[in-house]
């Protein structure tokens, strides 16, 4: 095995460097606005090139609109009623905005209307979703169907999935996520699923704030279970990008550690990556997002707390990091070794990376690999039992192209790696091992962690 230093380059590579632009929000000073406002709906009118923002409690069921420029309030011959906590979206296929659910003062709605650009008209449904709010909801472009799920209306929280075809709703699924309000949902077009995050579960344990991500294909549910991602919040706003991923802005923190309202910004594809853009509005809750379609950017409107502040994100040239465990290691004397990177870091250029790998015997000094696969080693197929060498239960799952020793304190290994500010490492794939010497582990003297599949990114 070849060795190269951590101070240098990434797997030794030395290409030309070239500075990356930075992400930023920003605070927009359109001529109209709405009044300040939280638990609002917006969702983006692709076939007219506008957002729509409906409601919030208070508001007076007010309707408007963005055209890039500024915010123009419409004047619909009816509207739904005062509204707040509603879900809304756009139906592409049939070019108008889909309204379900909310609560006024006093009720709680079950009531299906569809904005066209000059009216709102009531649906009439033979089958409906119980009456409830904060929900979540989307449309699914592929399949042509609004999605709901969940929201509340007397405790248990509804953990029910809803579909409507434009015509009629029909219940799809009574298992998947367990009940919660305010949770976000967003049809992610590249990889074809509705991705649903967070949300607020009274009862749940270990708190009541959530930190769960799924993904409904149109027949079931799955959960996605990553090492890292944003921190369990309920009432965040939430948008896809194309071409980007989903991304979340904000939220509230219920429960302690970390208890407050969130400023941070994270976009999801399969993984989760902070993306840390400069000039973020302030903390706040139940705001809105949708993209702004003529520019591409997200929009955000409103909140908590900057109730009447329109904000944009420019992603820049950003694009997601990964650094995601996979497989197992062997148990060793001081337990099975785990690798994976300090604080959830992944390895974004011009920023370090900094590995970790737990349970490792005081004596070690454990070699960590980095590989061009996880599938091939020359001619050899990944994973590879080593068993028959003596390292017992012990399977290699990174190809050994260079290693490089870690340093131990106590039980805990770690290595920082420079990542050179280098724009033709993004989207560089590569895999990482752990070897930890281990004379009491099995006849060989050694064992294995799991691997670890990284992706370079750049903020």
């Amino acid at each position: 095995m070849r060795c190269f230093s951590p101070a240098g380059t990434l797997l030794a590579v030395v290409l030309l460097s070239a500075s990356a632009t930075a992400q930023s929000w920003s605070l927009l000073s359109p001529t109209t606005s709405p009044t300040g406002r939280n638990n609002h709906a917006m969702c983006t009118d692709t076939a007219r090139n506008v957002v729509v923002l409906f409601g919030g409690l208070g508001s007076g069921g007010d309707t408007w609109e963005w055209n890039g420029t500024t915010w123009t309030k419409m004047t619909p011959a009816t509207s739904p009623p005062d509204l707040g906590y509603a879900g809304m979206s756009f139906d592409a296929a049939r070019k108008v905005c889909v309204l379900f659910g909310g609560r006024t003062s006093s009720a709680r709605s079950a009531e299906t209307w569809e904005w066209d650009g000059i009216n709102w008209k009531k649906i009439s449904t033979t089958a409906s979703p119980a009456a409830r709010y904060g929900h979540a909801q989307c449309y699914d472009i592929v399949r042509k169907v609004t999605v709901v799920f969940g929201g509340f209306d007397t405790t248990p929280y509804f953990a029910d999935t809803w579909e409507y075809d434009g015509i009629n709703w029909k219940q799809v699924a009574t298992t998947g996520p367990i009940g919660r309000i305010y949770p976000n949902m967003a049809y992610d077009l590249t990889r074809a699923r509705s991705v649903l995050f967070s949300g607020y579960a009274a009862g749940a344990t270990p708190s009541a704030d959530l930190q769960d991500t799924w993904e409904w294909n149109g027949v079931s549910w799955t959960e996605v279970k990553v090492a890292c991602q944003p921190l369990a919040r309920w009432g965040c706003g939430m948008t896809y990008v194309l071409g980007r991923g989903v991304v979340i802005y904000g939220g509230q923190k219920q429960v302690s550690p970390n208890a407050g309202t969130l400023s941070d910004t994270w976009s999801y594809n399969g993984t989760w990556s902070e993306v840390r853009p400069t000039n973020p509005p302030s903390a706040r809750r139940l705001t809105a997002m949708a993209i702004d379609p003529t520019t591409g950017r997200p929009l955000l409107f409103g909140g908590s707390a900057g109730a009447s502040e329109t904000h944009t994100l420019d992603l820049g040239t950003f694009a997601p990091a990964m650094y995601e465990p996979y497989g197992t290691g062997c148990t060793g004397t001081n337990g099975t070794p785990a690798l994976g990177s300090v604080d959830c870091n992944a390895p974004y250029i011009n920023e370090t990376l900094t590995i970790q790998l737990t349970n490792v015997p005081t004596s070690s000094t454990p070699l960590l690999i980095f590989g061009l696969s996880d599938t091939k080693w020359g001619a050899i197929n990944l994973p590879m039992d080593w068993s028959f060498m003596g390292f017992n239960g012990c399977s290699l799952q990174a190809s050994l192209d260079f290693n490089v020793p870690m340093s131990v304190t106590g039980n805990t290994a770690t290595i920082a790696v420079p990542v050179p500010n280098t724009a033709a490492l993004v989207g560089f794939s590569f895999y990482n091992q752990a070897f930890v010497p281990d004379s009491g582990a099995n006849p060989a003297g050694g064992t294995l962690s799991n691997g670890v599949a990284a992706t370079v990114g750049r903020r």
